[in-house]
C-alpha cells in the first residue's frame, strides 16, 4: 500500500479501501448500521497502519473476514463495531507475518543451496592458483604462494625491532 500511497496519495488508497470496507459490510448486511464516519476513518487507520501490506493481501483480508476466518463482525441490528474489524486484521498481520518469514526462510535457504553448489564448482587449492595466474599473466611455475612461518613474518613484513607483546598494553 505504500506505492499506492506514493504514487497516488493517501487519498486514492484510502477510497479503495474505503470501497472495499463497503463492500465487506453490504455483504455482511451491516452497512446500514455503520455510519460514513466509522467507515472513512476505520479506511484511514488501516491505511496508516498497516502501510507494510500490499494491496492484494489487504483484499485477501477481506475476503477471508468475509468467510469468517479472521474473527467476526457483530451486528446487533443497531450499530456495528469497527474493532471486530481491527482485532481480525490484527490476527491476520500476525499470519501474514509469519508466512512472509518463513518464504523469506525458504529463500534464503534456496539461495544458500544454490551457492554452495556454486562454491563447489570454484576450482580449489594449486588449480585456484593456476587459474589466479593465467588470468593475471603470471607464470605459476615462477611466481609461487609465499610461506610465512610465525617465526619469520616480522623479517616478511620488513620490522626491525618487533617488541614484545607487553610493550602493546
Amino acid at each position: 500500500m505504500l506505492d499506492i500511497q506514493k504514487r497516488g496519495g493517501l487519498r486514492d488508497l484510502i477510497g479503495w479501501v474505503t470501497g472495499r470496507l463497503i463492500d465487506l459490510l453490504y455483504y455482511l448486511g451491516a452497512y446500514d448500521n455503520a455510519t460514513d464516519y466509522q467507515i472513512h476513518l476505520l479506511a484511514h487507520r488501516i491505511c496508516t497502519k498497516y502501510f507494510y501490506i500490499t494491496p492484494a493481501e489487504l483484499d485477501y483480508f477481506f475476503v477471508a473476514f468475509t468467510n469468517g476466518e479472521y474473527n467476526k463482525l457483530i451486528n446487533n441490528g443497531k450499530t456495528i463495531n469497527p474493532q471486530d474489524i481491527m482485532r481480525g486484521l490484527i490476527a491476520y498481520e500476525a499470519d501474514l507475518l509469519k508466512e512472509r518469514g518463513r518464504v523469506e526462510d525458504e529463500r534464503r535457504e534456496e539461495e544458500e543451496r544454490l551457492k554452495a553448489i556454486e562454491d563447489a564448482k570454484k576450482p580449489h587449492g594449486i588449480e585456484a592458483w593456476r587459474n589466479y595466474c593465467k588470468s593475471n599473466g603470471l607464470d605459476p611455475d615462477k611466481h609461487t604462494l609465499p610461506s610465512v612461518s610465525l617465526h619469520d613474518v616480522n623479517k616478511e613484513l620488513n620490522i626491525q625491532n618487533p617488541g614484545r607483546m607487553t610493550d602493546l598494553r
